[in-house]
């Protein structure tokens, strides 16, 4: 029987990935300032 999860190395690169491009903010409001559409309108809701 084959499994269709990926490995716990691949998971964890994909993880370390999303670390490491959302630190590079000067990036990301780069990509924003090219496609507004996709800039939120509202911050989402943080409860705590």
């Amino acid at each position: 029987m084959s499994s269709h999860a990926e490995s716990d190395d691949r998971l964890q690169k994909a993880v370390d990935f999303i670390s490491v491009a959302l630190s590079r903010t000067d990036r990301i409001a780069a990509y924003l300032e090219t496609h507004p559409q996709f800039r939120l309108t509202t911050p989402y809701a943080v409860e705590g």
